[in-house]
């Protein structure tokens, strides 16, 4: 460590196959012990791997010597050098990459244009805790794997508030085992011609799933008609044509 930190250049250490970082352990001990790695602009970024936000912030509280509440605010700063573009306005941002930030929210109200974002391995409870995220007209794939969600019926409203959603991702967090069905079942709009949502987990909806989910639309659907719906009918061929059309 104290050798890494005569070299304020570096960028990118591999190490890997040698006798320092035998386990996971040796990696997050050697980047606490750097005192660069204090520096919110310390420029190393990769040891084998990328070092991720949270990562880093951890591995300065148990062998930096780093407060929790000094962290918290090195998080914040180091987030804003490493995930927010700097070469863009932010009202202009279109993908935030703001994974294994080590984050339960973050406000996303200033980037009013964006289209993608990457909230992977943090620590989200509760979708509609995350600051601004349904002032995101434009928001089309959401990425929230391995988070603490838990509540099926929670994220399925906040779905339907994003009307551009796309694609969401809902894998390894706290909800039921057939999260997938139990949300398809709550989405009665998939069979609108206009609706953009079409994939879980980068899995795409298929039109036998949501047949399967809820069976009919309701009576007052708009869009088409509940003998449509019934691929045991004639009718029903319009449905699939619809579907595949909307695709």
């Amino acid at each position: 460590a104290a050798f890494l930190d005569k070299i304020p250049s570096l960028e990118c250490l591999a190490l890997r196959a040698n006798p320092i970082l035998k386990t996971e352990t040796d990696r997050i001990k050697l980047i606490g012990s750097m005192k660069s790695m204090r520096n919110v602009e310390c420029k190393l970024r990769v040891l084998d791997t990328k070092i991720f936000v949270s990562e880093r912030c951890n591995a300065l509280i148990k062998y930096g010597g780093m407060g929790h509440e000094d962290t918290e605010v090195f998080k914040t700063a180091l987030i804003k050098e490493l995930c927010i573009p700097k070469d863009v306005p932010e009202d202009k941002i279109k993908n935030l990459d703001l994974r294994n930030c080590g984050i339960s929210n973050y406000d996303l109200s200033p980037y009013t244009d964006l289209e993608v974002l990457n909230f992977c391995d943090n620590y989200v409870r509760n979708i509609y805790e995350i600051a601004g995220i349904f002032k995101l007209a434009k928001l089309k794939v959401l990425d929230l794997r391995g988070n603490q969600l838990g509540d099926v019926v929670e994220v399925t409203n906040a779905i339907k508030k994003m009307p551009e959603l796309v694609s969401i991702g809902l894998e390894a967090n706290k909800l039921a085992k057939n999260y997938r069905e139990k949300i398809l079942k709550q989405l009665h709009q998939l069979h609108e011609r206009r609706v953009a949502f079409s994939a879980i987990d980068d899995i795409p909806i298929t039109i036998n799933e949501v047949v399967e989910a809820w069976g009919k639309p309701t009576k007052n659907s708009t869009d088409i008609s509940v003998d449509q719906f019934d691929l045991k009918k004639p009718e029903g061929r319009l449905f699939r044509v619809i579907t595949l059309r909307k695709s």
